[in-house]
């Protein structure tokens, strides 16, 4: 299995994509501060492991425009977009932000340089609401022959970042006419959501279907006992699910017959793209 994640960050993911099995992994990183640290998680994961994955890292902002100068706004503590920061978040983070420029590249020129070899099963978008700007101009054929899965935010905040009104909607139009189809449906919450290539899903639909109800299940365990905060919870209890259900909290319905809840989305995907992974080492 191969990787391209765009907005790495400090690459913390770095051992889980191991742990997955993947071959190749190129990451796309713009911020300088980000970059350094992430450079240094590389080089610890390098030392523990004698044979590993085969790491790019690209210092660029991935965008629709090729070898352009762009303004990045990063407070060097792994928080950065080329969006204007919006309130929220700076109430969250601070409003210590500078500003720089860095190069531009796109996916389609990824693709054709340092992707080109091999197909990347999975790849990764997350630029804190960049996201439209990145996929609107990619190669279509091209995009679904490389990618299975597509893991990818989806901003809905304008108070987060300035985002166009709508943008969000149509990110999610947009993977779907490119043929794929989300795991658990997006609503209008900022979140990073699953997207598998439809006729990937179709053709192995009998033990996807089982993947993602033990990934929503697992969760679902989670959730019950941070809920009642024990360790052995009867999961049949009326009880049980009458505290999760009106737990603060909405709950996306999933391909198949279930929900899972906001806050453990994020556990979710990375259940899924664990357990899938673990069924099929090649899954293009």
């Amino acid at each position: 299995m191969n990787i391209l994640h765009i907005g790495a960050s400090d690459g913390e993911e770095i051992n889980f994509y191991d742990y997955c099995g993947a071959e190749t992994l190129v990451y796309v990183e713009p911020d300088i501060h980000a970059l350094k640290k992430l450079k240094e998680n590389i080089a610890k994961y390098q030392q523990a492991i004698n044979a590993g994955m085969v790491i790019h890292v690209l210092n660029k902002a991935c965008s629709d425009r090729i070898g352009e100068k762009i303004v990045l706004k990063a407070n060097g503590k792994g928080q950065s977009s080329i969006l204007d920061i919006g309130p929220r978040t700076k109430s969250w983070v601070g409003d210590e932000f500078e500003e720089y420029e860095v190069e531009t590249t796109t996916i389609n020129k990824i693709m054709d340089t340092n992707c080109s070899s091999y197909a990347n099963d999975y790849i990764c978008i997350d630029t804190q609401g960049y996201e439209y700007t990145i996929m609107k101009d990619v190669n279509k054929e091209k995009f679904r022959e490389k990618f299975a899965m597509v893991d990818i935010e989806i901003m809905t905040d304008p108070y987060q970042y300035n985002i166009e009104e709508g943008q969000h909607k149509r990110l999610i139009y947009l993977l779907l006419n490119l043929g794929y189809e989300p795991v658990a449906i997006p609503m209008d919450k900022t979140e990073s959501y699953l997207f598998l290539k439809s006729d990937f899903y179709q053709r192995n639909k009998a033990w996807m279907d089982i993947l993602i109800k033990e990934s929503a299940y697992k969760c679902e365990q989670e959730l019950f006992k941070e809920a009642l905060k024990k360790d052995d919870v009867d999961i049949g209890s009326n009880y049980i699910k009458t505290i999760l259900m009106t737990s603060k909290g909405f709950h996306p319905l999933l391909k198949v017959t279930g929900q899972v809840h906001e806050s453990k989305l994020d556990k979710f995907r990375k259940v899924l793209f664990e357990k899938i992974t673990n069924v099929s080492n090649l899954l293009i």
